[in-house]
């Protein structure tokens, strides 16, 4: 039988606007829900760049966290 186990390499917290992808910033550690599920509507307080995207303040964006890849250890 073997025994293996997993390490976590971080998050992804990714941004939508209209559906649309704008971009992501990176988590080190979470410990909520992820994928779909994780999924919020926000309204933007003060203008967020993404990448080389804007969401201007009082834009309508959406969140979802997504899980990195990790590595197995054996």
């Amino acid at each position: 039988m073997y025994k293996t186990e997993f390490k976590n390499i971080g998050y992804h917290l990714e941004y939508y606007s209209n559906n649309k992808y704008l971009g992501f910033s990176k988590l080190i550690t979470y410990s909520g829900i992820c994928g779909y599920t994780s999924r919020k509507k926000h309204i933007a307080q003060d203008d967020i760049i993404v990448g080389n995207k804007k969401i201007k303040k009082g834009q309508q964006y959406t969140t979802q966290v997504i899980p990195i890849c990790g590595k197995l250890n054996k």
